[in-house]
């Protein structure tokens, strides 16, 4: 079964409806689609209603991302791994 996400007012930015984190109410996920400077195409989770992310929110952070002043979040971990690993 496909998951339905439902477009927003800001491009790149899609929301899709979850379970919220005590089983009992829905809440809101936003997603961000967009090209790298590599030109790869990214789509990954933004963050929830619940944690205070909005759609405005959610457009800055994939401005940043597009424009090479924040990593996308594979590419970020892994960074952070590498630096665990170096501490160690």
């Amino acid at each position: 079964m496909a998951v339905k996400y439902e477009k927003t007012r800001y491009p790149g930015v899609l929301v899709k409806s979850v379970a919220g984190r005590n089983g009992d109410s829905r809440e809101k996920m936003f997603v961000i689609q967009y090209r790298s400077p590599d030109k790869r195409q990214h789509m990954e989770p933004c963050g929830r209603s619940d944690e205070g992310m909005t759609a405005k929110k959610a457009m800055e952070i994939r401005a940043e991302r597009m424009n090479g002043k924040a990593l996308p979040n594979k590419e970020r971990r892994e960074q952070e791994r590498v630096a665990k690993r170096a501490e160690k």
